[in-house]
């Protein structure tokens, strides 16, 4: 993810192979009543149901997105080895 100096969101990408930055972007998005009918739309143009970040990355292009930091750390758990590995670092 790219962000300018308002935190307004330049570029999204689901999961790079090369970053532009070194954000993270757990799936954790507040949207407008103004995107909601954009969802349907995003799905039309294939970004598919199964990751958030592929509608935040459509709404970079059709919309104002706008990234807001968290300071606290995150886990990725993507896999049932990485919810394994997060139950044991948590417990």
């Amino acid at each position: 993810m790219a962000v300018n100096d308002e935190m307004k969101v330049l570029e999204m990408q689901e999961k790079p192979e090369t970053p532009v930055s070194n954000w993270a972007v757990p799936p954790f998005y507040i949207y407008s009543k103004n995107d909601l009918p954009l969802i349907k739309e995003c799905l039309d143009h294939g970004c598919g149901f199964d990751a958030p970040g592929n509608l935040a990355h459509y709404l970079t292009e059709t919309s104002a997105l706008h990234a807001w930091p968290m300071p606290a750390g995150r886990f990725d758990i993507g896999s049932l080895d990485s919810y394994k590995e997060a139950q044991i670092r948590f417990s």
